[in-house]
């Protein structure tokens, strides 16, 4: 009997996925029962649509009810491969196709997610059509390079970070004159194309000196590229400047006409921009007063130079600036740091944890990243720097998570 049992129930589930495709071509054998109907519909993939980068060829598809509640879920291939019509009780839906089953990230590289979805009713023994449903990149998708003026022009290392929702760091490397930098596309969501604004930020060492810029843009929608050039030039601030392409990239042309229809403004600086620096200081934890040039002693006598930085909403950006009236010593920390005497802290090049070895005993890495108190112990820098007399400078550039930003300047002298 315990058989016969198990052998009915697995009739009867069969009998209800057989349900699920009851009626065929969505244009008979509608479910007559008045508290059911049908959904049939045709979903354009990969075959319609192109971009910089590929997406999966097998398309999850879901029926979700007004209560948020997920009626079925699927393949677009095992949908196909029945052919038949999907009954549904009578409600509202929305019907969400997609090429990957996760949603898409806020922000991620080299991750391009096509989809649809689309509001539907189901009425009591009629059949709803969605008819040429075209998945579209749900996100716009950013490049970033620069020509080769504006390289040759790279004295350090950089980054352009750009940021809708999130952010995504672009990084550019000096590699020592060779510069290097990332190539990958950057996928984001955007919220809608009225409300939606992208910042575009650089912030590196060009023509000697740091420099930055930004701009903001409104009007950001899905489905958009934007190729991001950066050319050799400077606005009124002489700080670097670049300029800005955007091209087409899905053949469609139902989208092509899309992104030809993009109107982007640029608004100036962040209306967002947090103000004030966020409580970061610099203290001393020694007998110094780090406020005022510190004069180091010569070798045998004791030094003591530590100090601790507080950051309260956590480091996200961390970098030591170094000045000098000496330029051996300045030269010194470029030969070591591949031309750049800018020291990063929280992601730091070989040639930067080769100067915290060897002169300057700063922390690094984990030690500073996403940390809100930092100790310095600077004592051993005696030795190495006394070999370059002379006023040196170290400015610390720190932002925070939640961009608020300060720069703190430690003077050592060293006596001829």
């Amino acid at each position: 009997m315990r058989i016969c049992n198990d052998i009915f129930r697995v009739a009867v589930a069969l009998l209800a996925c057989a349900a699920l495709f009851a009626s065929c071509d969505g244009k008979s054998d509608y479910n007559t029962q008045t508290a059911k109907g049908t959904l049939s519909f045709s979903l354009k993939v990969d075959e319609s649509t192109k971009a910089v980068g590929e997406a999966s060829g097998d398309y999850y598809v879901a029926a979700v009810n007004s209560d948020g509640v997920v009626a079925f879920d699927t393949t677009y291939s095992a949908l196909k491969g029945v052919k038949k019509a999907i009954t549904l009780p009578v409600g509202s839906y929305t019907l969400v196709a997609r090429s990957t089953k996760a949603a898409p990230k806020n922000a991620e590289f080299d991750n391009p997610v096509f989809g649809v979805s689309a509001p539907f009713s189901i009425l009591g023994g009629q059949n709803t059509s969605l008819d040429s449903l075209v998945c579209r990149l749900l996100q716009t998708v950013v490049n970033i390079s620069y020509d080769e003026d504006f390289l040759a022009n790279v004295t350090g290392d950089g980054t352009t970070t750009v940021t809708t929702s999130s952010s995504l760091d672009y990084a550019l490397a000096y590699n020592g004159g060779n510069p290097t930098f990332e190539t990958r596309n950057g996928y984001f969501l955007v919220d809608n194309g009225t409300t939606t604004t992208m910042t575009v930020e650089f912030d590196g060492y060009y023509g000697g000196k740091r420099a930055g810029m930004r701009k903001i843009f409104t009007g950001i929608e899905p489905a958009t590229a934007h190729m991001i050039t950066f050319v050799n030039g400077s606005d009124v601030t002489g700080n670097a400047g670049f300029n800005i392409s955007i091209d087409g990239f899905i053949c469609d042309e139902e989208l092509v006409q899309d992104i030809v229809g993009l109107a982007e403004k640029v608004i100036g600086e962040d209306p967002y921009a947090p103000t004030g620096d966020g409580g970061i200081e610099l203290q001393s934890t020694c007998s110094f007063d780090i406020s005022k040039p510190i004069a180091v002693p010569p070798a045998g006598t004791t030094f003591t130079l530590t100090m601790r930085a507080l950051v309260p909403n956590s480091v996200k950006k961390f970098t030591v600036e170094i000045n000098s009236t000496s330029d051996t010593f300045v030269d010194a920390v470029k030969r070591i740091n591949g031309g750049s005497n800018v020291l990063d802290l929280v992601n730091p090049s070989a040639g930067a944890k080769e100067v915290f070895t060897s002169i300057l005993p700063f922390p690094y890495g984990d030690a500073v990243n996403g940390k809100s108190d930092i100790p310095f112990d600077l004592s051993d820098a005696q030795e190495p720097i006394l070999a370059f007399p002379g006023e040196h400078t170290f400015i610390m550039h720190v932002t925070d998570q939640k961009a608020c930003k300060k720069d703190i300047s430690i003077v050592m002298t060293v006596a001829e």
